[in-house]
């Protein structure tokens, strides 16, 4: 017998008889790796491919509870996907079904594959929409099978209250006047205290609870009120003739008017004492015969938005002036230059802005008196809100339009053509926004 040897091994066998040579592949130890099988089982690993390593998923975890949750709270749990197996694993689907207040994500959009020991996550939140009980359920397959994680939750809806309000306006109001004691103003300082028993008689008449007092526009005086006694109340004897003295700041002030530099060290650095109620509204009144000259902020938009910092409302703060408005003015009265920045910031607030030079002060002081009074805008909650459930009702009548909810005071603000008349009672409803839990 002939035997040819090659690689891998062959048998050459002269068959008897025959004059041909064929060829047998052999497999002698049955360790041969490779195509060659000769379906000896003694060794599976040229038999079959059993051998080869295979992912395994472990899905974790399986259950979870978020347990109570009031409405509107979020929680959230990390499902991890991990394969255990030797080898990679192919995730073909993943899907979550769940009621409303449950979501997943980090879900794939398409199979990919999961190379072994390695790990993949997927969060669900738990949101409660309405009071109920929730579930939901994540299936993940892959190419060794199906794996399945529940998840269950109970919303509880939050607590509820309501706040009561009887519009009878702001009653309490307390109105600055910073007056130029330059040499110019003589006339203007005598004619402002001849006339003022005109405001006064209005805002007697409004039964406001008003303080009155008057600083210069002159930074040396530091923002301190002007008189004894400085503060005119209802209960001021002689109210008028108070106001009158205190009003004569003198003409001896610097030429470089700083109105809105003496306002801030009044109001805002305390110089004016007690004479700010954080619940009054504020009137501020700038009478000059030039612009304001102030430099403490950058713009007068940075003055009156630190002015209305101070209140539960922008809408409480109210700055008028009598100047020469947008162009100066002259008269056989007064001789006043253009005054751009007050007339900006009475615009920016709403407030009047009226010329020094006109005759007469009966109508200016008229007008400015009945600014004084307010309705009330602005209803501040007792209790932190969740805004979406806020209803307000105005005698008895839900009301759907001309109002919004101003989230940083937790307060109904009305509209200017929406305010409640005097002696409406406002009622307004909502849920209370609890602590979450963890």
């Amino acid at each position: 017998m002939r035997v040819l040897s090659t690689a891998p091994a062959y048998l050459a066998v002269l068959l008897f008889g025959c004059s041909d040579i064929t060829i047998i592949a052999r497999d002698d130890d049955d360790s041969t790796s490779g195509p060659v099988d000769d379906d000896d089982s003694t060794n599976v690993s040229d038999d079959d491919d059993s051998s080869i390593s295979t992912g395994e998923l472990l899905l974790s975890p399986t259950e979870f509870d978020f347990g109570e949750q009031l409405v509107h709270c979020t929680a959230d749990v990390t499902l991890q996907l991990t394969n255990v197996g030797e080898g990679p694993l192919e995730i073909t689907d993943m899907s979550y079904v769940s009621t409303p207040g449950l979501s997943a994500t980090g879900l794939a959009a398409s199979s990919f594959q999961l190379a072994a020991q390695a790990t993949t996550e997927v969060t669900i939140s738990y949101q409660p929409l309405t009071a109920q009980h929730d579930e939901g359920t994540l299936t993940v397959t892959s190419d060794v099978g199906t794996e399945v994680a529940t998840q269950v939750g109970v919303a509880l809806a939050p607590s509820t209250a309501s706040d009561e309000f009887l519009q009878q306006g702001n009653r309490s109001v307390d109105i600055l006047w910073v007056v130029d004691s330059s040499c110019s103003m003589a006339r203007e300082q005598e004619a402002l205290g001849d006339n003022f028993a005109t405001f006064l008689q209005i805002v007697d008449q409004l039964t406001l609870d008003y303080r009155i007092g008057v600083i210069t526009a002159d930074l040396d005086d530091q923002g301190l009120l002007q008189g004894s006694p400085a503060q005119v109340t209802p209960t001021t004897p002689n109210a008028e003739q108070v106001f009158a003295a205190n009003v004569l700041v003198g003409q001896l002030g610097s030429g470089a008017e700083q109105g809105f530099d003496s306002l801030r060290r009044a109001v805002i650095d305390g110089a004016a004492g007690d004479f700010l109620r954080s619940t009054a509204q504020l009137r501020v009144i700038s009478v000059s015969d030039e612009d304001d000259q102030s430099v403490a902020l950058a713009s007068v938009a940075d003055y009156m938005a630190e002015l209305q910092s101070l209140k539960a409302s922008p809408s409480y703060v109210i700055h008028s002036d009598i100047s020469g408005g947008d162009s100066g003015c002259i008269s056989t009265l007064a001789n006043a230059d253009p005054a751009p920045r007050y007339v900006e910031a009475t615009t920016m607030t709403g407030g009047l802005s009226t010329s020094i030079c006109e005759a007469g002060w009966v109508q200016t002081l008229t007008n400015l008196a009945w600014l004084s009074d307010s309705y009330a805008d602005t209803f501040v909650l007792s209790q932190t809100a969740i805004p979406a459930s806020v209803t307000p009702l105005v005698d008895g009548t839900p009301v759907t339009l001309g109002w919004t909810w101003n989230d940083p005071l937790n307060a109904v603000v009305f509209e200017p053509d929406a305010v409640p008349d005097d002696g409406s009672l406002i009622r307004i409803e909502y849920a209370v926004d609890q602590p979450c839990t963890d």
